[in-house]
């Protein structure tokens, strides 16, 4: 049985007390507190969502949930025309708000019931659902994919549809970056930040880092192949002098050109042993 801090609605009370605050030591420590009190199982799952993901970085899974899908599953599960839900999101221009208003006015209620106030949806939960939904393919799968979605929505209170789209948008919208999430990290486990990012840095995925830090095994964070690295970020400096200060050494410059970045991973599949990454 789940505890409390594992169900979806108390996720989605940790989102509004964050977003209602302007100050990021005060939203760290909302979300320290909250990570110490979730389970092995929907700590990295929490810390996906909040970073603005669902599944690792580099997964080959999409939900395929676009605007329109979103627009018409709205409207069907809710006692409203699609020029009031239109004029709604016109009203807003936030998915997330037209949810919580489309389940206010719902006429589908799931067999079991959630009472006022309570969930019934563990965190693990939407996240196998949302998986349920990534893996449908081949052919009618636009329509099995709505089925489920829908039946996910039936099942929220309006706040917990309100951010479920958020989550399947990527747009959490609540004054919370992912390096906030490893800084809470850090604080919730007691480790210094340069060592979640450490960790980051090789594992790129920051539901596995959470997970390795509750376990207190960060330093086990590895490069694993086929799982993309985190990409090394420039520090600011202002002048020439800052720089030679800072290096106290010879430099060699060059000029920065605008591109892309790519990583190539070599898997030796005799040994199964990675043997490298490249970055351009």
């Amino acid at each position: 049985m789940s505890l409390e801090f594992d169900f979806f609605l108390y996720f989605v009370s940790i989102c509004e007390k964050i977003q209602s605050s302007t100050s990021k030591n005060t939203k760290v420590n909302i979300l320290s507190e909250y990570l110490t009190k979730l389970s092995s199982e929907s700590l990295p799952i929490a810390t996906r969502f909040f970073g603005g993901r669902i599944f690792p970085k580099g997964s080959a899974l999409s939900l395929n949930l676009g605007f329109t899908t979103i627009m018409n599953t709205l409207c069907e599960i809710a006692e409203v025309t699609t020029p009031e839900i239109q004029q709604i999101y016109l009203k807003y221009g936030d998915l997330g708000k037209l949810a919580e208003y489309a389940i206010t006015k719902k006429h589908t209620v799931p067999l079991f019931q959630q009472p006022e106030g309570q969930s019934l949806l563990p965190l693990p939960y939407i996240f196998s659902t949302l998986k349920k939904i990534a893996d449908i393919e081949g052919a009618g799968s636009n329509k099995d994919k709505k089925k489920n979605f829908a039946g996910l929505l039936i099942s929220c209170s309006p706040k917990e549809g309100k951010y479920l789209i958020k989550i399947i948008n990527g747009e959490m919208r609540i004054g919370l970056v992912e390096g906030l999430v490893e800084l809470a990290i850090a604080k919730a486990f007691n480790y210094q930040i340069k060592d979640v990012r450490e960790a980051m840095l090789v594992s790129g995925d920051i539901g596995h880092v959470s997970l390795l830090a509750k376990n207190r095994m960060l330093n086990t964070a590895e490069v694993r192949p086929l799982q993309p690295l985190s990409f090394m970020l420039a520090d600011v400096m202002f002048t020439v002098a800052e720089v030679i200060s800072y290096y106290d050494k010879a430099l060699i410059c060059e000029y920065k050109y605008d591109g892309i970045r790519v990583q190539l991973h070599k898997l030796e599949m005799k040994s199964s042993c990675f043997q490298g990454s490249l970055m351009i």
